[in-house]
């Protein structure tokens, strides 16, 4: 299996493990399927990771190398609820 590395702890780890992220006509979409075309960015499934990564200026932008807009908190809380971490 492939690996990849979490943008908030920066743990290399199985990518079937990880929530990846994409730019979805500049804003920040989480591609749970694994679907989505184009560069991704990834974070371990824990809710410190995910917030964290959230929170650090500029990392999704860096990791996807476009500018993006960052979602709200509300978006933030469902999608962790949603892969229950």
């Amino acid at each position: 299996m492939p690996v990849r590395t979490c943008l908030f702890c920066r743990q290399a780890i199985d990518k079937s493990l990880l929530v990846r992220f994409v730019s979805c006509g500049g804003a920040l979409t989480a591609d749970l399927e694994g679907r989505e075309p184009g560069r991704g960015a990834y974070t371990c499934r824990s809710r410190v990771c995910i917030e964290g990564a959230l929170k650090r200026k500029g990392a999704f932008s860096r990791a996807l190398k476009t500018q993006l807009t960052m979602p709200e908190t509300e978006w933030a809380e469902r999608l962790i609820k949603d892969i229950g971490a």
